[in-house]
């Protein structure tokens, strides 16, 4: 279910109870994962920032035709590492996880932030070239 556009490229779409932020570009869906760890090697579960640019949304991200987004209001969390997928210039300190991750420690103090894990769903039903269109 569509519900509007925020600004620019920035799409609300309303998944169960949550709405949902997506860029979306007449192209289609800019691609990219960016997941926060308490480790400093991206290792175990991965997070998400929580917020979103407005108080009744929340951030999504796409990787090839899967949305995430926080499943929960997050809580405080300081992270250690941030991964990035797919790989785009990973340059030292950071690492590449096989076979399209960038893994960037994000040093002794690390980043606090209000942070949340994430859930999936399907955008399988969209093929670009797409428009959007408000209606009054």
């Amino acid at each position: 279910m569509f519900v509007g556009v925020l600004s620019g490229e920035v799409a609300l779409r309303k998944v169960g109870d949550t709405v949902v932020e997506i860029l979306a570009t007449p192209q289609g869906f800019p691609q990219g994962l960016l997941l926060y760890h308490e480790s400093a090697d991206c290792s175990g579960p991965g997070v998400m920032v929580a917020g979103g640019r407005t108080s009744f949304s929340v951030p999504g991200q796409i990787l090839g035709t899967t949305l995430y987004y926080p499943s929960t209001p997050g809580s405080l969390v300081t992270a250690f590492s941030l991964s990035s997928t797919p790989v785009d210039g990973c340059q030292p300190p950071a690492f590449i996880i096989l076979p399209d991750t960038c893994c960037q420690p994000l040093g002794a103090h690390g980043a606090p932030g209000n942070f949340a894990p994430f859930t999936t769903t399907a955008l399988s039903g969209f093929t670009p070239p797409f428009h959007l269109e408000v209606e009054p």
